[in-house]
């Protein structure tokens, strides 16, 4: 059958049809872009040179005044190489053990779920909760690691208030942290190498270390996470502040604004494209120099070793029980606490069982001192209103961006690497002066509204969005689909893996979230958990261990009972999102 050329004005009909169905897709998401991260961040750098402070109607443009003094400050100089040490330690640890983890869970066939949810735990928890935690494993008193360490002898510093040990102190929280996110990462690079990639010798394992995840952007990925965390040193309440005076840093706007621009920048490298690719360049009948092709037994992506039980078997079990057991400490050290009373709290022992029993006790403080189930619903609300409008926004504009042709799809890229660059830190002040000007303080909307548009979505679902086969979308173009309908019965539906694993990282993150609730909340009846556990703690001044350990397993129950239900589809979002484009 002779093929039709269609006539070159029904071609450029066509072409102009699908621009502007493409910009309607992305219309919302380059609307909210504009709102929440384009023009904030030129009010910042404007401001930056201005002696604008809150409650002043005027200011004057001071040019490098905010700069030079910001410079000459010895805190902030102080702060700033406290903040470049911690993340030199976090990020490169934290990568290392990561990958080291990794290659052990892959690497034994039985337990994997297990030893995976277990490494993963801390990244799924409420960060300033587990703070809490910290601040009482590292009391110099009656913290258990002090108390481990007298065991043999050595006196315990004061790891959180003293300027000497403060650094590595926040550092070890940070590394354990991290270490999950890192393995996940890692874990999906090494599910996708296929098993015969890595048969044929030294040469083919060593594809292991550089096709899972390029050093490089993982780096940046990490350095960026470490200059960002904030809310646990916030929450830690000693050792090293990113600003000396809380007061002081929301009334001198101006400086503050200038130290934005400064800390937003350092060591801060352009965000890596955290995507794996699949080496499909394997032949798929190995051979050995003198032999017929090697049978390959097990599917591929697998790195299994034999079941048998050897020396070397044994040794990688032992690792990894030992460091699950070292991440779930905290774990237990508040589930034990919570059931103490505070004259066996302070009695400084290592027993985990409660001698009495105090949990109902303080589980009673913990739901009566603040309204705890007003607290889990205010989150639920919060994190649901942002995952849902994070994902209506980031999907069609993905799917436009990935599918469909039109002038600003490089615009639009750029829009995306700009907000992985700026942090809601960075833009904080013009957006609380924005909704206090429009009296949305102490609402549903001022904590939903800057998260409405998620660029590491888009990001995300467009790595995804690019390995559909084109064929699946013209079929359902050829069955009379609009590119909506498209979107919503075949893109969607498909997307699934991709649904899930932003999922996790959406609630988690905002689940997670103290920085943005502090500044627009002050009303109790609006208050997330990660602040309404600060109201807690400023109800029972801080020192009522057992009821303060109550108030966190509480609060971080939730968010794990979540991953733990998740998780088993989360490593195949990953893999599926980063592997492929």
């Amino acid at each position: 059958m002779a093929e039709v050329a269609l006539p070159f004005s029904a071609i450029e009909t066509a072409g102009r049809r699908e621009a502007q169905m493409a910009w309607l897709l992305a219309s919302p998401a380059i609307l909210l872009m504009l709102l929440f991260i384009v023009l904030p961040t030129i009010a910042v750098i404007v401001l930056g040179f201005t002696d604008f402070e809150l409650g002043y109607g005027s200011f004057r443009f001071v040019g490098l005044e905010n700069y030079a003094e910001l410079i000459s400050d010895r805190t902030f100089r102080r702060s700033l190489w406290n903040t470049t040490v911690y993340t030199a330690i976090v990020t490169p640890v934290s990568i290392v053990l990561g990958l080291g983890i990794a290659l052990l869970i892959e690497s034994e066939p039985r337990g994997r779920d297990f030893f995976r949810t277990v490494y993963f735990l801390p990244v799924a928890s409420l960060l300033v909760a587990m703070a809490t935690v910290w601040q009482y494993l590292f009391h110099p008193s009656i913290g258990p690691l002090n108390t481990f360490l007298a065991l043999f002898g050595i006196p315990g510093p004061n790891w959180l208030g003293a300027s000497s040990t403060v650094v590595y102190g926040l550092s070890i929280i940070g590394i354990w942290q991290s270490v999950g996110f890192n393995m996940v990462l890692f874990l999906a690079g090494l599910t996708a190498i296929p098993h015969r990639a890595l048969l044929g010798g030294r040469g083919r394992r060593c594809q292991i270390f550089h096709r899972p995840l390029p050093p490089r952007n993982l780096a940046d990925a990490r350095t960026d996470h470490a200059f960002r965390h904030h809310d646990q040193r916030h929450q830690l309440g000693q050792g090293i502040r990113d600003r000396q005076d809380a007061d002081r840093g929301w009334t001198e706007q101006g400086i503050g604004n200038a130290a934005v621009h400064n800390l937003s920048g350092r060591l801060r490298l352009p965000p890596g494209r955290l995507r794996i690719r699949d080496d499909r360049r394997v032949s798929r009948h190995p051979r050995r120099p003198d032999g017929p092709p090697v049978s390959l037994p097990r599917p591929a992506g697998a790195l299994h070793m034999t079941q048998a039980l050897t020396p070397g078997r044994i040794f990688r079990v032992t690792l990894l029980s030992l460091g699950a057991l070292m991440f779930l400490a905290p774990y237990i050290f508040m589930i034990s606490t919570a059931g103490k009373d505070q004259s066996e709290i302070f009695s400084a022992s290592l027993s985990l069982i409660p001698q009495h029993s105090a949990y109902v006790a303080n589980f009673t403080k913990a739901l009566m001192r603040v309204s705890m189930p007003n607290l889990l619903l205010n989150g639920v609300i919060v994190c649901g209103l942002i995952l849902v409008l994070q994902v209506a926004v980031a999907v069609p504009c993905a799917y436009a961006m990935a599918k469909l042709k039109f002038g600003a799809a490089r615009i639009m890229m750029a829009l995306v690497m700009l907000g992985l660059l700026v942090p809601i830190h960075a833009t904080a002040l013009p957006l609380y002066v924005a909704f206090d000007n429009l009296s949305l303080l102490n609402s549903y909307t001022a904590l939903v509204a800057p998260f409405s548009i998620s660029v590491f979505g888009i990001f995300l679902f467009l790595q995804f969005f690019r390995a559909m086969p084109d064929d699946l979308i013209h079929a359902a173009r050829l069955d009379g689909m609009s590119e909506a309908g498209i979107v919503a019965r075949v893109i969607v539906p498909n997307a699934w893996p991709a649904v899930t694993a932003f999922a996790i990282f959406s609630v988690v993150a905002h689940w997670n979230d103290l920085f943005w609730p502090l500044i627009v909340v002050t009303n109790q009846s609006y208050a997330t958990p990660p602040l309404g556990l600060l109201f807690f703690r400023a109800a029972e001044a801080g020192d009522d261990y057992g009821a303060l350990m109550a108030a966190t397993l509480i609060i971080t129950l939730p968010l794990v009972i979540a991953f733990l239900l998740a998780q088993k589809r989360f490593v195949e979002g990953i893999t599926m999102t980063g592997l492929k484009g």
